[in-house]
C-alpha cells in the first residue's frame, strides 16, 4: 500500500483469523518452512542443492529429487488408482467383446501416440539402503548416481527406491562413497521385483520420464500440467496473461501403451496480490478493510514467478513484514527483504505489507503436520479469474477465442510437441536411454449411431440440425403439457410495449405447440445433505428406495430395469463407488421387493476427460459429427467403456464424455447401452436439442447446486415429483 491508506492502515485490528495465525518477530518459526530449507521444500516444490558439492549437483535431476513412488506407502497418484479396478471382468456379456455395430464407421485422429517398448522390456525396482542413515534426500541421490555403475543407466530414484531400464549384474550390489566432510557411506541395492510394461508402477515412472521431457523443452509445471511461460498469449486490455501449455499422461490402453496429449492454458493475471489489496482498500476504504480483504483473497491461487510454483493463499498474517526475520536451517537468522535479494536479486518496494500465508502438506505423508510458509504479496501474481471478472462478458469472449482451439489449430499443437520432442536432442536421448519410442498420432474407427426422430403428437420430426431442433417443432404440438392457467408477470409501466409483445408471442407460439395439453409429467427427485466432505455418497439407498416407492404408487409394480448413471466421480474413486455405493442400490433394490428385484446398471459419467477425436475431411480436421462413439483402441482392456459425442462445438473442438459401465446385471447389449445413452441426451426439459450428458445427471446438477447455492437445506418432500430447480 502507499501514502495516506498505507498509515491507515497498520493501526487496523486483524481479525481472529489473523491474530490466531499471526507471531511476533523471529518466534514459533520451527513450525513455518524455512525458505532455504532444502528437504522441507522439495516436498513442497521447491528444489534446491545448497551443501552438496557441485560434482553431486550435475547428477541430480529436479524430477529425481521431487519425486516419490507409490511403494513407500506415501500417497499414491489418484489417477493411477482406478488402473487396478478390473470391474467387465464380472460382467459376462461383455466379457469377450464390449463394442457395438450400429451405425455408420468414422475415420477418427485422436491425441493419442503410440509409445513404443522392446518386446521384453522390463523395468527393475531396487530398494536402496544407507549405512550410516542419510536424512537428506537429494545426498541420497547424489552420492548414488555418482558411481559409474549407474551413470550411463537410464533411472528413475526417490532416495529409497530406485528403478532402472537395465539389470545390474548382481541382485545385492555393495558401494560405498563419502560425503564432503569425509565420512564414509555404504550403499546397498537389492533388487526387489521385476515389473512388466502395463504394471501401474511403470505408468508411474513413464509419467516422470515425460516430465523431464517437458522441462528439456523449457516447460514449467503448475500443478499436474505443464507451461511455456516464453510464448505468452497476452491480452492487455483486460491486464491478462494466458500461458500455453499441455496436459500429459501414459496409460495401458486397449493393445498397447499410448501417451496422451492435449492442449491446456494457464490464465494469469498480471496483476500482484499487492496492487489487487491497494485496489481492494481505495475501493472500501479503512473500515472493515482486513475481513474484506480476507474474504476476496482466502482460497485463492496466486503464482510466484520466481520459482514458477503456485500456493494457495490459507490466511494472511497482518503482524509480518518483509523488515522481520526468520530463522534459517542453519541456525542464523535473516529478513525476508535480504532473503529475496541474496536468492533472486529481488528487491521489495514496500516494507509494510502484510504476509500471505499458505499451510503446505507433505507429499509424501498425509498424516504429517501441514506446514506454513510465508509469502510476499509484491511477488505473488493472482491465477484464474473472480465471479466479478467471469460476468463481464467482453473479457470472456477476449478468453474463450483464445483458449478455444479449432480442431486443426488443436492438431497442429499437437504436432508440435510431438516435433519438439524428436528434434530436442536432451528429450530423444532421455527416451531413447529407457528404450521408448515415440510413435505416430494414432487413428482408429468409431462409429456414428443413428440420429433420433423426434416424436411430436401428429408428426415425427427428423431435425435438420440434431444440436438444436427448436426450429422443427415449433410449429407441431408436442407430446404432453402442463396446463399454463396460473402464472403472472411483474413488469415496469416502461416495459409495458415489451410485455405485450412477449404475451402476444406466447400465445401465438404456445397455441400451435398444444400448451392446453394439462398433461403433467411424473418426476422423483431428492437432495440430502451429507455430513462428509467426501464426494462419494452414503445415502444412496434413501433414494433409490424413496424412487421405488413412487414408481410403484403410480404403477402398482416395481420397474423391470433400473439405470443409474453416476456423474461428479474424481480420480482414484473407482474402487469406492464399486464396493460402497453399488452395494446400497442393489440392497435397495432387492428390500424393494419380495419377489423378483429390479435389475440394476450402474453407469459412471465423466465430462472431462482428455481424449480428443477429430474427422479428416479434405486433408484437415474437424470435430466428429453428433453421435459418434469409440469403444476401442482408446478404451480400457479392463473396463467396460464407451466414448460418446452428444453436444456440438460452435467454436473450438468438441469434449467428448467418457462412460464407464462398473456393474450391469441387465445385461444389455453395447449397442443399446450406447443408444439408451444417447437418447437419455435429448431430453433436457431446459433445451430443445442434445446436451453433453445424459438428462438425469444435469437434473442432479441443477438440484444440488440450487440447494449448495441458495437453499442450504434439504428441499421439501413436497416438491420431489416436480422439476422445481429447473
Amino acid at each position: 500500500m502507499s501514502g495516506r491508506a498505507r498509515v491507515r492502515a497498520r493501526g487496523i485490528a486483524r481479525s481472529p483469523s489473523a491474530v490466531e495465525m499471526g507471531r511476533p518477530q523471529s518466534s514459533q518459526w520451527p513450525t513455518s518452512v524455512d525458505p532455504s530449507n532444502n528437504e522441507a521444500l522439495s516436498d513442497c516444490g521447491f528444489v534446491g542443492t545448497s551443501g552438496i558439492s557441485q560434482q553431486y549437483k550435475d547428477n541430480i535431476s529436479s524430477d529425481d529429487a521431487g519425486c516419490t513412488f507409490m511403494e513407500r506407502g506415501g500417497k499414491i497418484r489418484r489417477d493411477f488408482l482406478d488402473l487396478g479396478v478390473c470391474t467387465r471382468e464380472k460382467l459376462t456379456h461383455v466379457r469377450d467383446c464390449k463394442t457395438g455395430s450400429s451405425g455408420i464407421p468414422v475415420k477418427l485422429v485422436t491425441n493419442l501416440f503410440s509409445l513404443d517398448l522392446p518386446q521384453d522390456w522390463q523395468l527393475y525396482q531396487y530398494h536402496v539402503t544407507y549405512t550410516p542413515n542419510l536424512e537428506s534426500r537429494r545426498m541420497r541421490i547424489a552420492l548414488l548416481y555418482s558411481h559409474r555403475e549407474l551413470s550411463n543407466k537410464a533411472k528413475a530414484f526417490d532416495g529409497v527406491i530406485l528403478f532402472l531400464s537395465q539389470k545390474l549384474e548382481e541382485k545385492v550390489t555393495e558401494l560405498s562413497s563419502e560425503t564432503q566432510r569425509g565420512e564414509a557411506v555404504k550403499m546397498t541395492v537389492t533388487l526387489t521385483r521385476e515389473l512388466p510394461a502395463s504394471s501401474p508402477v511403470c505408468l508411474q515412472v513413464f509419467s516422470i520420464i515425460f516430465r523431464k521431457i517437458l522441462k528439456k523443452l523449457s516447460m514449467y509445471q503448475i500443478g499436474r500440467n505443464f507451461y511455456k511461460p516464453s510464448e505468452p498469449v497476452e491480452i492487455p486490455q483486460h491486464n491478462l496473461s494466458l500461458w500455453p501449455g499441455f496436459t500429459v499422461s501414459v496409460s495401458q490402453f486397449e493393445s498397447r501403451l499410448l501417451f496422451s496429449a492435449d492442449v491446456s492454458y494457464k490464465i494469469l493475471r498480471n496483476e500482484t496480490v499487492l496492487e489487487f489489496m491497494t485496489g481492494l482498500c481505495r475501493q472500501t476504504g479503512m473500515s472493515g478493510f482486513t475481513q474484506t480483504c480476507e474474504k476476496q483473497l482466502i482460497g485463492f491461487i496466486v503464482l510466484t514467478r520466481y520459482n514458477n510454483k503456485t500456493y494457495r493463499i490459507d490466511d494472511i498474517d497482518w503482524s509480518v513484514k518483509p523488515t522481520h526475520t526468520f530463522q534459517k536451517r542453519d541456525g542464523t537468522e535473516i529478513t525476508y527483504v535480504d532473503y529475496y535479494k541474496q536468492q533472486y536479486d529481488i528487491t521489495l518496494s514496500d516494507l509494510n505489507q502484510p504476509m500471505l500465508v499458505s499451510l503446505l502438506k507433505s507429499k509424501r505423508n498425509d498424516n504429517a503436520e501441514a506446514q506454513m510458509a510465508h509469502l510476499i504479496p509484491e511477488l505473488c501474481f493472482l491465477t484464474g479469474l473472480s465471479s466479478r471478472v467471469t460476468s463481464d462478458f467482453q473479457l470472456m469472449k477476449v478468453v474463450a477465442e483464445e483458449m478455444r482451439l479449432s480442431p486443426s489449430g488443436r492438431q497442429q499443437r499437437l504436432a508440435r510437441l510431438a516435433d519438439d520432442i524428436h528434434r530436442n536432442k536432451d528429450a530423444r536421448f532421455e527416451l531413447e536411454t529407457w528404450g521408448l519410442h515415440l510413435g505416430c498420432q494414432m487413428s482408429l474407427t468409431g462409429r456414428v449411431v443413428p440420429s433420433e426422430k423426434i416424436l411430436m403428437q401428429d408428426h415425427i420430426c427428423q431435425p435438420t440440425s440434431a444440436a438444436d431442433w427448436s426450429k422443427d417443432m415449433r410449429s407441431w404440438k408436442i407430446l404432453s403439457t402442463p396446463s399454463l392457467n396460473k402464472w403472472l408477470i411483474i413488469c415496469s409501466d416502461r416495459a409495458e410495449n415489451v410485455t405485450e409483445n412477449f404475451l402476444s408471442c406466447l400465445r401465438r407460439v404456445g397455441n400451435s405447440m398444444g400448451f392446453h395439453v394439462d398433461c403433467p409429467k411424473m418426476w422423483f427427485s431428492r437432495c440430502i445433505l451429507q455430513k462428509t466432505t467426501t464426494d462419494v455418497a452414503d445415502c444412496l439407498k434413501v433414494f433409490m428406495i424413496g424412487a421405488l416407492n413412487k414408481w410403484y404408487k403410480h404403477n402398482h409394480d416395481l420397474p423391470a430395469r433400473v439405470i443409474v448413471y453416476r456423474d461428479g466421480v474424481g480420480d482414484g474413486q473407482l474402487k469406492t463407488l464399486v464396493e460402497y455405493e453399488v452395494p446400497q442400490l442393489l440392497s435397495s433394490v432387492t428390500e424393494a421387493s419380495s419377489n423378483v428385484s429390479s435389475k440394476l446398471s450402474v453407469i459412471v459419467v465423466r465430462k472431462k476427460c482428455t481424449q480428443r477425436f477429430f474427422t479428416e475431411v479434405n486433408r484437415t480436421v474437424q470435430n466428429p459429427p453428433l453421435g459418434t462413439v469409440v469403444d476401442s483402441e482408446a478404451t480400457r482392456p479392463e473396463c467396460y467403456d464407451f466414448y460418446l459425442i452428444s453436444q456440438a462445438a460452435c467454436r473450438g473442438t468438441v469434449n467428448p464424455t467418457y462412460y464407464n459401465v462398473i456393474y450391469d446385471d441387465n445385461g444389455l447389449k453395447p449397442d443399446h447401452m450406447q443408444r439408451l445413452t444417447f437418447k437419455l441426451c435429448h431430453l433436457y426439459y431446459n433445451w430443445p436439442g442434445l446436451i453433453s450428458i445424459p438428462a438425469p445427471c444435469q437434473y442432479a446438477h441443477k438440484l444440488t447446486f440450487l440447494v449448495a447455492q441458495s437453499i442450504h437445506k434439504e428441499p421439501s418432500l413436497e416438491l420431489a415429483n416436480s422439476l422445481f430447480y429447473l
